[in-house]
């Protein structure tokens, strides 16, 4: 079960973080999917198939039913455990689990170290600013993608 501050920590910003954070890069998600798109495009050529998302800790599949799990955005906000054992239940032999890392969690760390943190992000960004002899600087959003296989 995720805490309760963790389901409710964007409360009024909700709609800023939607607004304001990056997408993933392309690459990472090709990565991750092995195959651009691969959810759309199975249903597209095998209509009768079915796929599935749902909540991390009950999925709807029987055990060893399934070659990949991917999570995008949320992985941070799963119970580990429970998630983690959902996941060793429907994978079959052999597959894996695939997920970016995000780094919202600095939204739930306690008031003086996000504070700390969202300063030292402004002190960099101005940093680069006044190097650069700007008001803006492009900013870069690395992914870190990871693939998991259990041991069986």
């Amino acid at each position: 079960m995720v805490s309760t501050s963790s389901a409710t920590s964007f409360g009024g910003w909700a709609s800023d973080y939607h607004d304001w954070r990056p997408t993933y890069p392309d690459a990472a998600v090709d990565w991750l999917l092995l195959l651009r798109g691969m959810l759309d495009l199975i249903g597209r050529r095998h209509p009768d198939l079915r796929t599935h998302e749902a909540d991390s800790t009950h999925f709807p599949l029987s055990r060893h039913s399934v070659d990949a799990v991917l999570v995008a955005d949320a992985w941070h906000w799963f119970p580990k455990e429970e998630s983690s054992a959902e996941v060793v239940r429907v994978l079959r032999p052999g597959g894996w689990r695939g997920f970016v890392s995000t780094v919202s969690h600095v939204r739930l760390l306690p008031e003086d170290e996000r504070r700390a943190a969202l300063d030292e992000t402004e002190r960099l960004v101005a940093l680069a600013c006044a190097e650069a002899l700007t008001t803006g600087v492009p900013l870069a959003h690395d992914a870190v993608c990871v693939r998991w296989w259990p041991r069986t």
